[in-house]
């Protein structure tokens, strides 16, 4: 592989950058140009994805029988050409490409006739339909939010290979349709040196992996983690810097009181601090729902089995075995002012919550946030000493996930951006 240098704001490809020549009947030598195809140091990857094609049938205009062929591929009505283990037999637009086995293939035969490739407009069919057992494999990359559910499914194997992409971030450094301060060699290696790469790859990575935790195993959480992770957590931002809020974290024979002590309480009717959601309308409703159905199917409970749905929502009750909880708690005094109630606190409260959840996942630690840890406030403050000044807003189960019980293989789905969001002022 030959590196050579190319001129300064050379921006246009010319002749002599196609280094691509013949070596004879089977081979051909590509090359490559320094600064121009790829970065030094870079393997130029992009151009593995490229396609040979004969120039008598392809070939530019005047030299080849299809002129237009880049233009409207798929106006070709003359005979496919392929020299692979498979040959084109089959394609309906936006719909499948079907290829049968080519019996002239030069190596051994693959086994299969046939190969069904089905097109999907984007990654959701298409993981649905791998999820649904309609697709045999696909090489997409598994999004980030669903990697952890693909591994622990038996009936999925998750390939882990090389990645030969590069993700980057350029600067348009064009001599006239540039940024002209991106000019400034200072400048871009200054804005380089400021991202936090390292961050934007974990906290992608978090939210991706977060969810909620149904199963947990006994392990107990070590103090100084669980320390490590409020303290980082504190960084939420909250209405006027008020930092409105105040954690009791419960674990070992602390936790096991409340458990025992809640568990007796199922059959009674909660006094929570804050009154709980009422009657949902849509689309609020029908995803409640959904959530529910969902989980009863995945443990085996019949909607009119009432017994087996109680002990499902004793599990609830007792933290689904997690080993720790942390309570979310904040002065009474900011909810309750004169005559209006100040919503403002909960919110923030929502945002560290947010942050605890997320960090906890870089420990390989699950949680749910649990209004059912918060249904007996009375049972709380007795054994844990909370005084009647503070509120008791939510309670986060946190622990080592079990990842062999189903139900933790269960993720929720969510509504569309499309579905939720509305974009004013821009083209």
């Amino acid at each position: 592989m030959n590196w050579t240098a190319v001129e300064e704001n050379e921006w246009e490809p010319l002749p002599e950058h196609v280094l691509v020549e013949k070596i004879n009947d089977h081979q051909v030598e590509w090359r490559f140009i320094e600064g121009y195809h790829q970065n030094e140091g870079f393997f130029p990857s992009i151009y593995l994805w490229d396609a040979f094609a004969p120039e008598h049938i392809f070939g530019p205009a005047g030299n080849g029988t299809y002129e237009n062929w880049n233009e409207d591929p798929l106006s070709w009505t003359g005979e496919y050409i392929g020299t692979g283990p498979y040959k084109f037999k089959e394609f309906q637009e936006d719909d499948y490409l079907l290829l049968e086995r080519n019996d002239d293939y030069w190596g051994p035969l693959p086994e299969p006739e046939q190969v069904l490739f089905k097109l999907y407009s984007d990654a959701g069919p298409l993981f649905l339909a791998l999820e649904g057992g309609d697709i045999d494999c696909t090489e997409a990359a598994a999004p980030p939010a669903k990697y952890d559910d693909y591994v622990a499914n038996p009936d999925l194997t998750v390939g882990v290979v090389p990645d030969l992409g590069i993700n980057y971030m350029g600067f348009n450094l064009h001599p006239t349709g540039g940024y002209e301060p991106l000019q400034d060699l200072a400048l871009r290696e200054a804005i380089a040196a400021a991202i936090d790469k390292e961050y934007i790859v974990d906290i992608v990575e978090a939210i991706g992996r977060r969810k909620a935790i149904r199963a947990f195993k006994p392990d107990p959480v070590p103090r100084n983690i669980l320390r490590e992770i409020l303290e980082l957590a504190l960084r939420a931002p909250s209405c006027e810097n008020t930092q409105p809020w105040e954690f009791a974290v419960a674990g070992g024979n602390k936790i096991e009181e409340i458990r025992e002590a809640v568990s007796g309480k199922i059959d009674e009717k909660h006094n929570s601090d804050l009154p709980l959601p009422g009657r949902y309308s849509e689309p609020f409703k029908t995803r409640r729902k959904a959530i529910g159905m969902k989980l009863y199917e995945i443990k085996g409970i019949p909607r009119e089995d009432m017994d087996k749905r109680k002990l499902w929502r004793l599990q609830g009750l007792r933290f689904f075995e997690a080993p720790a909880v942390i309570y979310i708690c904040i002065d009474r005094s900011l909810y309750f002012q004169d005559d209006v109630i100040n919503s403002w606190s909960v919110f923030d409260c929502g945002l560290v919550a947010e942050n605890i959840m997320l960090l906890a996942t870089q420990y390989g630690l699950g949680t749910i946030l649990q209004m059912q840890a918060i249904l007996y406030p009375d049972i709380l403050r007795a054994i844990l000493g909370i005084p009647d000044s503070k509120l008791i807003l939510v309670g986060i189960a946190i622990g080592y996930p079990d990842t062999d019980d189903p139900v933790n293989q269960f993720r929720t789905e969510r509504a569309s951006l499309d579905e939720v969001a509305k974009w004013y002022g821009f083209d």
